[in-house]
C-alpha cells in the first residue's frame, strides 16, 4: 500500500472536523502518533505567526514601492510641478484659471497614496527595511512633504547621518573605488538599509496592481499571523526537539 504524501494527509485533515479526527486518533491509541501531531502543530503555528510567506514580503515591497512611485513629482527630473499655468491652458484648450486650479489640484492629491496607506492602519514592517521606509513615509507625511523615492533616500539618510558620533565621520557611507562594491556603512542607524532596499527596488521594479488589492491581501496576511499566535498560544507546552530555526531576512 502507497504511502500517502503530506499533501495528501493534509488534503485529508482539512475535510474532515477536529471532533472526527480526535476520535480517529483515540481509537487508533498510538501515543507516539499523538506526540508528533503536537510537536508538528506546535511547530508550524509558531512558524506561521513569526515568519511571514516570501509573498507576503514581496507583496510589502511592492506596496512600498508603488506608493512612492504614484505621485508625479517623483518622475520630474526637478521633483517638482514647475509647469507654468499659461502653458497648461494653451496646451490643453482651457483657461488660465482652470489651469491654475488643475495644478493645484494635482498638487494637493500627489501624496494620496501614502495617505491611503497610513490610513490603512497595515504598517507593512515584515523586514527591518519596510520598517525604516514606513517611518519615512510617516515622517515626511507629518512635515506635508509628499514622499517619493529621492525624497524617502535623502529623508533616511539625514536621520542616519543625525546619530554618527564624532570618530565615525560625517557621512553614513563611504563608498570605495570600484563602484560594483557594495558602500561601506558607518552610521549605527537602521535608517542605513534604506537606500539598498531603493535600489534594490529600482533594480527590479515589481508588476503594477493596486494598492487596494495588495493592502487588502497583507492585512489578511496579517490577520492570519495574528490567528497563528492565537493558535500556538492556545496548544500545550510540550518539549519540542531541536530544529533548526528559518533566518528572518532583512534585506
Amino acid at each position: 500500500m502507497r504511502a500517502p504524501t503530506i499533501e495528501e494527509v493534509l488534503a485529508a485533515l482539512a475535510t474532515h472536523r477536529p471532533a472526527d479526527i480526535a476520535a480517529a486518533l483515540y481509537s487508533a491509541h498510538d501515543i507516539e502518533v499523538v506526540e508528533n501531531l503536537i510537536t508538528a502543530l506546535v511547530d508550524a503555528s509558531t512558524r506561521l505567526a513569526t515568519y511571514p510567506r516570501p509573498l507576503v514580503v514581496d507583496e510589502a515591497d511592492a506596496l512600498l514601492y508603488e506608493t512612492l512611485r504614484a505621485p508625479i513629482i517623483d518622475a520630474t527630473p526637478t521633483g517638482t510641478i514647475d509647469v507654468d499655468p499659461i502653458d497648461l491652458a494653451r496646451h490643453r484648450g482651457i483657461t488660465a484659471p482652470q489651469a491654475a486650479a488643475l495644478l493645484d489640484r494635482i498638487r494637493r492629491t500627489d501624496a494620496d497614496a501614502a495617505r491611503r496607506l497610513v490610513d490603512s492602519d497595515l504598517d507593512p514592517n515584515w523586514t527591518l527595511a519596510q520598517q525604516q521606509v514606513m517611518t519615512c513615509i510617516r515622517e515626511l507625511l507629518a512635515a506635508d512633504v509628499t514622499p517619493t523615492r529621492a525624497r524617502v533616500v535623502a529623508h533616511a539618510t539625514t536621520r542616519a547621518r543625525q546619530v554618527m558620533r564624532p570618530h565615525e565621520g560625517s557621512e553614513p557611507f563611504a563608498y570605495p573605488a570600484n563602484p560594483a562594491l557594495p558602500p561601506r556603512i558607518l552610521s549605527p542607524s537602521a535608517m542605513t538599509c534604506v537606500p539598498g532596499w531603493m535600489a534594490r527596488m529600482d533594480a527590479h521594479p515589481p508588476c503594477l496592481d493596486l494598492a487596494e488589492d495588495r493592502i487588502a491581501y497583507l492585512l489578511a496576511a496579517k490577520a492570519a499571523m495574528a490567528r497563528a499566535s492565537r493558535a500556538s498560544h492556545s496548544l500545550p507546552s510540550v518539549p519540542a526537539p531541536s530544529r533548526p530555526r528559518p533566518a528572518l531576512t532583512l534585506a
